[in-house]
């Protein structure tokens, strides 16, 4: 119950069309009464029996047909009945477009908040969580999990509410007509209930083993064209397409089970409606011979029974639609209620950047609970405008490091610090603003070169072309016959790697941060670019305090401080000119790393 009340809280917003709607769907329901009752008064009158008065109230015509029963003018009863059942069809067909329309409008606005509410949350999560999913499943549950519901709230739901009032509608007015017929009819119930109940849970279960298949697929195809270039050059074509094969006949033999489930339920209730009928009828015809109905009453009920028959029909089959429908909604619930494991206190303030010292005390770190520690008491202080490299052997967490200084992750225990006080004491947005990022795989936007260059800060073409200049790219991007309206294509596919980070580099020159993060910046350039580039950056880098993840040893002989990182723990630190002196981990991969060896390489 808490479930259906959660969702339908999205339609909150829009209550008063959806009054609106529930006002058409009313007025059509009890507009159809009007020939049900007609038809009765005429089979009275053609048998000779009953009263020959309507029981239609006035508002509906109640005392002008009154007056044509007493003229005895069976054609003009005919018209009667004719011109009303045209009269109703025309305002339930107006009444109708409106609420589509209505409903159209509604349901469009709900989805648009439902899926602008999930990609919203999905932003404010953890780089954990994306660690722990696969992109092809998230995308499947913001499109594909998000269409299924689209259905429920938009026909399916329409369907439900229209054969829930008429349900209503017509049981009040079976039950007005004959109160023992009616409850007599409501035998049907139990087993139309229990056919529910016993095909809900299966059909719930089907339907959400077949979005997690869909998103299995989703994933399979994600990966599949993001790394064709490797699929070919393997030519392991045969094999993915194999892959996909078994994926989409899993999918499809899920499909057909929960096809099969809501036709076998179908069927069911079909059964238990004809059985019904005929005990209705009989009954029917029993009250008739014993003089507690007439025969325009038990053809206007029999007529009523099957309008009311019709809709409890309709629910069941809708009921499937429901069921994969709820199903979804437990998958995009189950995203919306995970919370980011980094989270902002409520007492932050604004971080304006480094005064003194970035400092990190006793500092532990695991990615899970479960796993080990990634780095073990790192303790060390990076002084204002000071430039610190981090090397050591791959794995050893130097990236960790960096990321921990973004509050990407929290650390298990100790504390980053700058200027004495604990990240955590400052809001995510203004300390990841003024932090600069240059990755070494650079990741660009399938948008303009402009859009991408100024992603983190929305600024004119001049300041654009000022960092361009400095990153040594302007030249390249003003002889593209677009120039900078080029689009990158997806992840930049359209540059070379070297293009891509002098790219990336324009975009940290042009955000201006205090704190700089370089993962080796220059490793993708040719020689004279890489000349051009390191000059740039030393001015970029000057009163700034930089973090340099360093592949090659050569590009950390300026840094005031490098630390030797190796299993997670600091080994060593010092200058570039202490550390090659003394005997450690740092000048071993120095020998390797300049005489070629085929030792350990730095990462």
């Amino acid at each position: 119950m808490s479930k259906l009340v959660r969702i339908f809280s999205y339609a909150m917003p829009y209550k008063g069309r959806m009054s609106l709607m529930l006002a058409c769907m009313l007025a059509g329901i009890l507009l159809s009464l009007l020939p049900v009752a007609v038809s009765a008064d005429f089979v009275n009158v053609l048998t000779g029996e009953g009263e020959a008065l309507s029981k239609l109230p006035p508002w509906l015509g109640g005392e002008v047909l009154n007056g044509i029963i007493s003229s005895g003018d069976t054609s003009l009863m005919i018209t009667l009945l004719i011109g009303s059942m045209v009269f109703v069809a025309l305002v339930r067909a107006g009444l109708s477009l409106l609420q589509a329309y209505l409903f159209g409008k509604v349901g469009a606005m709900l989805i648009f908040d439902v899926r602008q509410q999930l990609f919203d949350h999905l932003q404010q999560l953890s780089l954990k969580f994306y660690h722990r999913r696969e992109t092809g499943e998230l995308m499947s549950r913001i499109l594909n999990d998000v269409g299924t519901i689209q259905s429920m709230l938009t026909s399916t739901f329409l369907g439900f509410i229209t054969n829930i009032f008429a349900v209503v509608v017509f049981f009040w007015a079976l039950l007005h007509m004959n109160w023992r017929l009616t409850l007599f009819s409501m035998l049907i119930l139990p087993p139309m209930i229990l056919n529910v109940r016993l095909f809900n849970f299966r059909i719930r279960r089907v339907s959400r083993l077949g979005m997690e298949k869909m998103a299995e697929v989703s994933s399979y195809l994600q990966e599949s064209f993001a790394g064709i270039r490797v699929v070919q050059s393997f030519t392991g074509e045969e094999r993915r397409k194999k892959g996909f094969r078994g994926l989409a006949r899993q999918l499809v033999s899920l499909g057909v089970r929960a096809v099969m489930l809501g036709s076998l339920q179908g069927q069911v209730a079909a059964l238990v409606v004809t059985a019904g009928t005929a005990g209705i009828l009989w009954y029917g015809a029993r009250l008739q011979s014993q003089g507690l109905m007439d025969w325009g009453s038990v053809f206007a009920f029999f007529v009523l029974l099957m309008m009311f028959i019709g809709p409890m029909t309709s629910l069941i089959q809708i009921n499937v639609q429901i069921q994969g429908a709820l199903a979804a909604f437990d998958r995009i619930f189950e995203l919306l209620d995970r919370k980011p494991e980094v989270t902002e206190r409520r007492d932050a303030v604004d971080f304006e950047g480094v005064q003194r010292a970035i400092t990190f005390r006793d500092l532990n770190f695991a990615y899970s609970d479960e796993g080990g520690l990634v780095l073990r008491d790192i303790s060390f202080t990076v002084g204002r405008g000071e430039t610190v490299a981090l090397v050591g052997p791959s794995g050893a967490g130097k990236s960790t490091m960096v990321n921990l200084l973004c509050r990407f992750y929290d650390p298990k225990s100790g504390r980053v610090e700058i200027d004495g006080r604990d990240l955590r004491a400052f809001t995510l947005g203004s300390l990841r603003r003024n932090i600069g990022i240059v990755d070494q795989e650079t990741f660009l936007f399938n948008d303009s070169l402009l859009e991408n260059i100024r992603f983190g800060r929305d600024v004119g073409l001049a300041e654009v072309t000022a960092a361009t200049r400095a990153a040594y790219i302007h030249d390249y991007i003003e002889a593209l016959p677009e120039g900078y309206d080029t689009v990158a294509g997806e992840r930049g596919v359209s540059l070379s790697g070297g293009q891509r980070q002098r790219i990336a580099i324009a975009r940290a020159i042009l955000k201006n941060p205090p704190i700089l993060i370089l993962d080796e910046a220059t490793s993708s350039l040719d020689s004279q670019s890489e000349r051009y580039i390191q000059l740039a950056l030393g001015k970029l880098m000057a009163d700034r305090t930089a973090f340099i993840i360093a592949h090659r040893l050569s590009t950390v002989q300026q840094a005031d401080l490098v630390l030797v990182l190796d299993q997670g723990r600091l080994v060593q630190s010092g200058t570039y000119g202490e550390l090659l002196a003394a005997d450690g981990i740092f000048r071993r991969l120095h020998e390797e790393q300049f005489r070629g060896s085929n030792g350990p390489a730095v990462d």
